[in-house]
């Protein structure tokens, strides 16, 4: 809570945006499953009962019905947004499922949302057991979004770390030059050239990239780290979007909701009193605690680092080098993980 930038009271802005960015969701649930065909054979993965249900019309309406009615809920407050959230999350949950059934694969760009509404709805549990007010329990139950939204991200880097081969091969210029026409003149354009002709600079960005994605835990150490390292991950986001035409508008309306004290904001452009911040109950962390979340930090980039990779076996019977699958560049349509590209 202690980095929390939006000070004291309770949250209903950041539960209206949760509340909104989960009805876009919606939307794009509905969307695919009506205007994308499914595959001619269902992905294996998918259980008969989920198959059954993409082929019938009135579960995946009383499931739209029970989540709209879930976020409402939610979004009205009060001491019944967790009973109203938890519905809001399965009924989500179970479509987003059948969804992917419907299309053969799955869209990872809801998954920042759901990471998000359960990190809300965890922080509403403990403050439930600890008997808090509304107040605090918001204040909870938005440090519990940011920690799963956060979480998203470091995931995303650390898989990145894990994958291998990030740093020494031209993967980052493939993925710009299928994204960009040679001859494409503009400012973007004539970026993206510089990245491919100097592969340097694409090793740089790629570095960045990871860093950024897998230090996401000081997004949680503060409100500076907060608004610092929010405005890393949303730059993040505004660099796929130039580079590689992927954009996750969700996660970053959420960033963007989550980093910045707009209350402090809107008082100032309106010349009203700035609302009180209290640090009373939340207070902030020790340099102990954050030497403690360094040291993991470190630790699990150490792990990234050392652990043996599929690609980084070779066979032992057979003393063959290790084989390392081309390079495919991705589509425009999804990326590879839940924090972005």
């Amino acid at each position: 809570m202690s980095a929390s930038v939006h000070g004291d009271g309770g949250r209903p802005g950041l539960r209206w945006v949760l509340a909104i960015v989960l009805l876009i969701s919606l939307y794009g649930v509905v969307e695919n499953f009506f205007l994308i065909p499914p595959p001619e054979d269902s992905p294996a993965w998918s259980p008969a009962w989920l198959v059954t249900l993409d082929g019938l019309v009135w579960p995946i309406v009383a499931l739209c019905g029970l989540a709209l009615v879930g976020i409402a809920g939610l979004a009205r407050g009060k001491r019944t947004q967790l009973w109203f959230g938890l519905l809001a999350l399965v009924a989500m949950a179970v479509l987003v499922e059948a969804m992917a059934a419907h299309v053969g694969e799955h869209r990872r760009r809801f998954y920042s949302v759901g990471a998000a509404l359960f990190g809300w709805l965890c922080g509403l549990i403990f403050a439930r057991s600890r008997g808090a007010n509304d107040d605090r329990s918001e204040r909870l139950a938005e440090a519990g979004a940011a920690a799963a939204l956060a979480a998203t991200y470091a995931n995303a880097g650390l898989q990145k770390l894990m994958a291998g081969g990030l740093f020494d091969d031209h993967s980052f210029q493939i993925y710009v030059l299928h994204h960009h026409h040679i001859d494409d003149t503009s400012i973007i354009g004539r970026i993206a050239q510089l990245v491919v002709t100097h592969p340097q600079i694409g090793v740089g960005l790629a570095l960045s990239v990871v860093v950024i994605q897998a230090g996401a835990w000081i997004y949680l150490t503060g409100p500076r780290g907060r608004m610092i390292w929010g405005t890393l991950l949303i730059s993040f986001h505004v660099g796929t979007l130039a580079f590689l035409h992927i954009m996750y508008v969700m996660a970053t309306v959420l960033l963007v909701a989550w980093s910045y004290p707009w209350a402090r904001v809107f008082a100032r452009v309106l010349r009203r009193p700035a609302p009180p911040v209290s640090v009373a109950d939340d207070p902030p962390l020790s340099a102990r605690e954050l030497a403690m979340l360094a040291g993991v930090g470190a630790l699990l980039v150490a792990l990234a680092w050392i652990a043996p990779t599929p690609h980084s076996l070779g066979s032992a019977e057979s003393n063959e080098p290790p084989h390392v699958p081309a390079s495919t560049p991705p589509t425009n349509t999804d990326s590879s993980d839940g924090g972005g590209e």
